[in-house]
């Protein structure tokens, strides 16, 4: 029965690994996080969703970008730099154009309302209000939907 098991999960690797070289499966991740954050902001008792940028096309880059990095640093409520910042969405399917693509996120990130951006501390939300880290409210909401949401995934994968 084990031998059974491992097999079958070896598979499932293997197809996992094959199924995101497909950018169409990379975006149905992408959008899986999307989902999983407004679950967890519900699972909360948040009544408000992350405002993408009304300037975003729904579903561009951009907007996933936009997600990607919101959630990051929701999680986190630490501030982060761009250059840290693209290989999260960069693992989320998001092409950023350019040699390194970090230009091209700090224009994505610097003309959102979502964020602000401190020289030598990097971009936190905005919601912050320029302090260098969230809120110890705002962080403690954060990780307890956070776990809401682990939790979710875990029994889905069940």
């Amino acid at each position: 029965m084990m031998q059974m098991l491992e097999a079958a999960l070896r598979e499932q690797n293997a197809l996992r690994t094959e199924l995101y070289e497909v950018p169409a499966y990379r975006k149905l991740l992408e959008v899986q996080k999307v989902i999983d954050l407004y679950r967890s902001l519900e699972a909360a008792g948040g009544s408000e969703a992350p405002i993408v940028s009304a300037r975003r096309r729904r579903g561009s880059g951009a907007a996933i970008a936009e997600a990607v990095v919101h959630e990051h640093l929701s999680r986190t409520g630490r501030r982060a730099t761009s250059g840290q910042l693209i290989d999260l969405v960069r693992e989320a399917g998001v092409r950023m154009p350019g040699v390194s693509g970090t230009r091209n996120l700090s224009a994505v990130l610097s003309t959102s309302k979502l964020f602000d951006n401190l020289r030598g501390w990097g971009y936190g939300l905005a919601e912050w209000g320029g302090a260098v880290e969230a809120p110890p409210a705002l962080v403690e909401n954060q990780v307890e939907a956070a776990n809401v949401s682990d939790l979710a995934r875990f029994q889905a994968s069940e």
